[in-house]
């Protein structure tokens, strides 16, 4: 059998080229993008398990949005609530109770929640601004602890008079725990002295004893690691220090409970030695000066006023401090400065007497001048 020879291609031939390109095309496209008509068997199931499956996501797509539609709402409603909360009842401390909600993260289910606690008392925001802490201070200088009382039971919430008070301190003293001791002296002479230079003028200064009624419960010192709050018997305990076991809270446990020889205490002991000239010298430096000019040499005298409802509880101590610690400038127990008034007029007042009693004439004239600026 003999093959035709021909010049050129054949007619069949020569058409499979645009044939070859439209199947390679095809081979070459992803089966996502055929025909169905062209898929194998395999390429169909492996099709209708990709649908499936875009299926059922657009089905959780859209379950997850009708049902972030819903809470949407529930939202809008609390803020609605909130609002309309704010717009008629007036919340105490309104505006710390927002910054509190920011600050921690809370939900608006949980500020609603805030808001109507703060509204029944139930809670009161703190993190007080410091313009809250001035007006708080300024409240009760100008209008005494009634006037902050009312304030801070208000709808301003401002600062009670215990938070305050630490900002009310110019110097802040150690506690004394148990029995008196040089470190607490040093201390708090280093700390209510720290401001007095070298070469300052010599005066006399009065020494007062007083107690104060405290709010009778145990208190942890954190700058000396120690239990305060307890009697002067306490000292029969040894130390009062912390530490790091619970021997010491173990024993003050065992001595108020069980041995009933130490007490929780209700008042505290104060002593302080105080500069009236110094007081003068701030306050009134027109009668300072006078009194420098007219009693140049003259001395003041030094006393010691007692100032509590049975003076015969600080027997003990005034005989001990004035044996022991005659050079004392501060011991401070418990408490502020006390005012001038309440610790120089007794003192004034028993100068007279003395002074008219003995007739010696060691009170000066510029003592009676001396009540009549400052104390008139």
């Amino acid at each position: 059998m003999s093959i035709p020879k021909h010049d050129g291609i054949c007619p069949a031939c020569s058409s499979l080229g645009p044939d070859v390109n439209t199947i390679k095309n095809r081979a070459q496209a992803p089966p996502s993008k055929r025909a169905f008509n062209i898929l194998s068997h395999w390429q169909l199931v492996k099709k209708v398990r990709q649908l499936n499956a875009n299926l059922n996501a657009y089905k959780l797509k859209a379950l997850n949005q009708s049902r972030k539609i819903s809470t949407q709402k529930k939202t809008l409603d609390c803020y609605r609530e909130l609002h309309d909360l704010m717009a008629r009842e007036e919340i105490p401390a309104l505006s710390r109770l927002l910054r509190a909600g920011k600050d921690q993260g809370w939900s608006i289910k949980k500020l609603n929640m805030k808001a109507r606690a703060a509204l029944v008392g139930d809670y009161c925001p703190h993190g007080y601004s410091d313009l809250e802490k001035d007006l708080a201070i300024l409240v009760y200088e100008l209008g005494g602890g009634a006037a902050l009382h009312a304030l801070n039971h208000s709808t301003t919430a401002l600062p009670s008079l215990m938070c305050i008070n630490p900002l009310r301190r110019e110097i802040k003293f150690r506690i004394t725990v148990g029995d008196i001791t040089m470190s607490d002296v040093l201390a708090n002479i280093e700390t209510g002295f720290k401001d007095v230079g070298p070469g300052h003028y010599k005066t006399g200064i009065t020494l007062s004893f007083d107690e104060l009624a405290i709010e009778q419960r145990l208190r942890w010192l954190a700058d000396t690691d120690q239990i305060a709050g307890l009697c002067h018997h306490a000292k029969i305990l040894g130390s009062l220090e912390m530490g790091e076991d619970m021997e010491v809270v173990s024993g003050i446990a065992r001595a108020v409970r069980k041995m009933k020889d130490v007490h929780v205490a209700h008042e505290a002991t104060v002593y302080w030695k105080y500069n009236i000239l110094q007081h003068l010298e701030k306050r009134h430096p027109s009668v300072w000066q006078e009194h420098i000019r007219q009693n140049e040499d003259s001395p003041f005298l030094t006393t010691i006023t007692i100032s509590c409802e049975e003076e015969n509880k600080l027997g003990v101590v005034k005989n001990k401090v004035a044996d022991n610690l005659a050079s004392v400038t501060a011991i401070v127990n418990r408490a502020e400065k006390r005012p001038l008034e309440t610790l120089a007029t007794p003192t004034q007042e028993r100068h007279r007497k003395s002074t008219k009693k003995s007739n010696s004439g060691v009170a000066t004239d510029h003592e009676n001048s001396l009540d009549d600026n400052v104390f008139s």
